[in-house]
C-alpha cells in the first residue's frame, strides 16, 4: 500500500504537531479502515489517546500550537472511564479517550508501528482491536468494516 493514499496532508499535519508534542496515540476509526487494506471513504480522523495527566498536558500544547480552543480541564484529566471526545482545528480530527472493549495500553501494546512516506513514525489500531472496537456498535458502517475486515477481497 502506498502510505500517500491513507493519510491526508492535513491529517498529517496534525499527527506531526502530535508527534513533535509528545502526544502518545493511535490511529483508529476509518484511517486506521483503511491502513488494514478496506477502501473506504472517511470523512475524519480519529486518534485514541492515552488518559494520563502527563499526556493531557501534551495533549494541551498540542492543541494550542494548532490553534485549537481546548478546555484545560476537560483535556488535562481525561479518563478511559469518562470518555471524551474533541475536535482538532479547522479539519476534522477526533481525539478519543476511550474505545469500548479496548484498553489503550493493549491497544498500544498491539498496535501496528508504521512511517508515512515522509517519514513520520506512528501507530496504527491493530486489526483485532479496530474490529473489536467497531463490533456491536449498532451503526452499519462499522459491521460493514468488521466484515471486511475479517474477509478481505
Amino acid at each position: 500500500m502506498d502510505k500517500r493514499e491513507w493519510l491526508s496532508i492535513d491529517e498529517l499535519h496534525v499527527i506531526r504537531v502530535f508527534l513533535d508534542a509528545g502526544v502518545l496515540f493511535l490511529i483508529t476509526g476509518g484511517r486506521a479502515v483503511q491502513f488494514h487494506g478496506h477502501s473506504r471513504p472517511t470523512k475524519d480522523l480519529d486518534l485514541l489517546v492515552e488518559t494520563s495527566l502527563e499526556n493531557g498536558k501534551r495533549l494541551t500544547e498540542a492543541l494550542k500550537s494548532l490553534g485549537t480552543d481546548a478546555d484545560p480541564a476537560q483535556v488535562q484529566n481525561l479518563s478511559e472511564g469518562r470518555p471524551a471526545k474533541g475536535v482538532v482545528c479547522r479539519y476534522p480530527v477526533e481525539f478519543i479517550t476511550a474505545i469500548k472493549g479496548v484498553r489503550f495500553l493493549d491497544a498500544w501494546a498491539d498496535g501496528v508501528q508504521t512511517t508515512t512516506a515522509d517519514g513520520l513514525a506512528l501507530r496504527v489500531l491493530s486489526k483485532p482491536h479496530l474490529i473489536l472496537s467497531k463490533t456491536n456498535t449498532g451503526r452499519s458502517l462499522d459491521a460493514d468494516d468488521v466484515k471486511a475486515l475479517q474477509h478481505p477481497n
